[in-house]
């Protein structure tokens, strides 16, 4: 049911405690199955920017970015860098202009 709330109306003194739910799905590998469970709901719209930054968490890649719009692409490659500091490091290169 978080996930189904809308950012709007979702509280702000509990975004880090989600952050750190999240970088826990992420250290134990499951990120592919909160996608799916997101992209299954109306999390998908309403957590895009999470949701795009699981997308290239999961994938191992920033290039699924490229083609988001910037007012999603901009917010979830911060996620990326907050949620998995490490890949977003290794990875950057891949953020260069075609």
């Amino acid at each position: 049911t978080l996930l189904v709330t809308p950012p709007e109306t979702f509280p702000s003194e509990a975004w880090g405690d989600l952050l750190v739910l999240v970088r826990a799905i992420i250290k134990n590998n499951k990120e592919k199955e909160l996608l799916d469970r997101m992209d299954s709901t109306v999390a998908r719209d309403y957590w895009r920017p999470l949701r795009e930054a699981l997308a290239a968490i999961s994938e191992r890649s920033l290039a699924s970015l490229h083609d988001v719009a910037p007012e999603i692409r901009e917010p979830a490659m911060e996620l990326v860098k907050k949620l998995s500091p490490h890949d977003f490091n290794r990875w950057r290169d891949e953020l260069s202009p075609r």
